[in-house]
């Protein structure tokens, strides 16, 4: 199964991911980051092949809205790219939350309100929007 993230926001998205890599990190969590995809508006990047359905995602734009889960798990994410496991940081790192998604293609919606004009959805693909308080969180 492949993880594909679509921008769908008027800005570049740069993300990281979490993912189950029980081989590479099984002393350091069981599951891996990596990270920076910067994927342009109305852009696209495979950021993974797995064999587990589920994998975390945290986004973030350069006007502040990001794509995250304050209950979701935390990673530590460095300012340049970076692949590493869940239980490893440094104080070179900050510590995000991120989403959980369904492998395939994950949309990175707008904020609630948001006008864009990018393209639709397309059906079955999982939306991840950049939303107010409930659940996911956007903020800027």
């Amino acid at each position: 199964m492949e993880l594909r993230i679509r921008n769908r926001y008027h800005l570049t998205v740069s993300t990281a991911i979490l993912f189950f890599s029980p081989d590479t990190c099984a002393e350091y969590g069981r599951w891996g980051t990596r990270g920076w995809w910067n994927i342009p508006p109305g852009g696209e990047a495979h950021v993974l092949n797995t064999n587990n359905t589920w994998s975390y995602i945290y986004g973030e734009a350069a006007d502040g809205t990001l794509w995250t889960d304050a209950n979701g798990p935390r990673i530590h994410v460095r300012q340049e790219a970076f692949d590493s496991c869940l239980l490893i940081g440094d104080t070179q790192s900050r510590v995000v939350s991120t989403v959980k998604v369904r492998s395939g293609t994950v949309n990175l919606n707008p904020p609630a309100g948001a006008l864009t004009a990018l393209p639709a959805a397309v059906p079955g693909q999982l939306e991840v929007t950049a939303a107010g308080s409930a659940g996911l969180t956007g903020r800027r």
